[in-house]
């Protein structure tokens, strides 16, 4: 093996494979694989020159420098044997298989994409990375979740297409499924389109034309669909569900806000939809009972319903609250089991498009729940205590009071109002029966139909009009109404 060379002076840049060396050296012989050593730093030799008539000759190293910038420093050029240059060799491919495989395992962890590395053979092997496998498995459940959404929805609408179809089978059409915008399931009573004049009422002096219940801003609908349940508790939402025992102790702000968030064309039952069932009763000459008296009809108390506090019906402690729709068929609005259950009796119930103000009566025209409560009309209409509770064209005192709903007289000045006999506010002759409570001092909203605590007093034409908006009381409940 040849002696080692030292080097006086040579200078190399970092990254760079050329070495300057000064100082005469002829390394026209160095050898392909020996050694550059600049103290602990070393490099592979590829090879040298003879030196230039300025006595300065170069090393070509196999690889860039990888040290720091050198000048004028010592150096020595190391010979190696066979056996070691084919060391240094299997090392610098081991190193460089090392840093390839080094970069492949980073990307491997970070990179979503494929990599293929070689193995020492040379072979090639092309694998997902980590992230790709973690976004496939994601996207695989996604579409798991999304096929499992999708199949279930389909059927809860098969599911709910035939709970409406046998609903309405059973019925011949009278009832209908509604599901709500809250998915709630509602059963409702569809009362098709009619005319004052062929009620055959003409006692109580209607008119003639389509019922207020069945206008919209003058426009006709061909039926109007109402809950046949007062308003229970389903879903974090409100339902009309039979079995249930009502929602109660909300404020006529808050049953009205129930009544609409279960989506479009619901809407808090009016008060032209509550006279257009009163007339349908009277109609059918059906006098409809309900609970009147602690969990029983005050008038046939044979007819039962389950009480919410688990006491006997007529047992006068407690909360006498029942179940809706658990009644016999009397306690349908026209005594048929597709009508409209618990009008009479149980809670009263909230109804909107009425009120009054110091006596006043304000109201829709027609069945129009989009109108604003600021542009309701103001009607030239008046409970007045005059000589007792009467209907006058203003007011002249206050009272608090309350009598036979149809028994209401009017003073002479009163101005006979169609729409009021239509809303069920003048009575041209005895109809149905309820007792109408008022308090004409300020802002009242109306309440219908009675509590099961009150006896002979609840009644179709049962009107309360005692108690402001905001109160809420666990005696009054309200039902919801649909357009389709």
């Amino acid at each position: 093996m040849a002696a080692w060379l030292y080097l006086t002076s040579v200078s190399v840049t970092n990254g760079s494979v050329t070495v300057s060396v000064a100082g005469a050296h002829d390394l026209s012989f160095v050898e392909a694989g020996w050694s550059f050593d600049i103290g602990t730093a070393r490099a592979e030799i590829s090879s040298g020159t003879a030196p230039d008539d300025s006595g300065n000759s170069t090393l070509t190293l196999a690889r860039p420098w990888v040290g720091a910038n050198i000048t004028g420093q010592e150096a020595q050029i190391v010979p190696t044997s066979g056996a070691l240059r084919a060391a240094i060799v299997a090392m610098n491919d081991t190193n460089d298989y090392a840093i390839v495989t080094h970069k492949t395992l980073t990307e491997i962890t970070t990179l979503d994409k494929d990599v293929t590395i070689k193995d020492p053979t040379g072979e090639e092997h092309t694998f997902a990375t980590m992230p790709k496998i973690a976004r496939e498995v994601t996207e695989q459940r996604t579409a798991l979740a999304s096929d499992y959404a999708t199949k279930t929805a389909s059927l809860t609408i098969s599911a709910t297409m035939g709970y409406r179809n046998a609903v309405e089978k059973a019925s011949g059409g009278r009832e209908t499924l509604i599901t709500d915008a809250q998915g709630n399931d509602n059963i409702m009573c569809v009362i098709p389109r009619m005319n004052y004049e062929d009620l055959g009422l003409s006692a109580l002096n209607l008119g003639t034309g389509t019922m207020t219940a069945f206008l919209t801003d003058g426009v006709p609908r061909s039926e109007v669909l109402i809950s046949k349940y007062i308003n229970s508790t389903v879903g974090g939402g409100v339902a009309s569900v039979g079995g249930n025992y009502p929602r109660v102790s909300v404020n006529f702000d808050t049953a009205k806000s129930l009544s609409t968030n279960k989506g479009a064309g619901w809407h808090l039952m009016s008060q032209h939809e509550w006279e257009l069932l009163r007339f349908l009763g009277l109609v059918a000459g059906h006098a409809p009972r309900g609970n009147t008296n602690w969990g029983r009809a005050h008038d046939a108390r044979f007819e039962v319903a389950t009480r919410i506090d688990g006491r006997a019906a007529g047992d006068t402690a407690g909360d006498g609250k029942t179940k809706v729709g658990q009644g016999p068929l009397s306690w349908m609005h026209d005594g048929s089991p597709y009508g409209v259950c618990d009008l009479v009796g149980n809670v009263w119930e909230w109804v909107d498009q009425f009120k009054i103000v110091d006596g006043q009566i304000i109201c829709t025209l027609d069945n129009d729940p989009s109108i604003a409560e600021a542009n309701w009309i103001a009607q030239a209409a008046f409970y007045d205590n005059s000589g007792g509770l009467k209907l006058s064209n203003s007011r002249t005192a206050t009272t608090s009071t309350n009598l036979e709903a149809t028994s209401i007289q009017k003073t002479a000045t009163y101005v006979a109002n169609e729409l009021m006999r239509r809303l069920g506010i003048e009575h041209d002759g005895p109809s149905s029966t309820g007792r109408l409570y008022v308090n004409n001092d300020g802002e009242r909203l109306p309440l219908r139909g009675g509590g099961w605590y009150i006896g002979a007093d609840a009644g179709p034409a049962a009107l309360n009009l005692s108690y402001p908006r905001s109160d809420s009381y666990s005696r009054v409940g309200f039902r919801s109404a649909f357009f389709a």
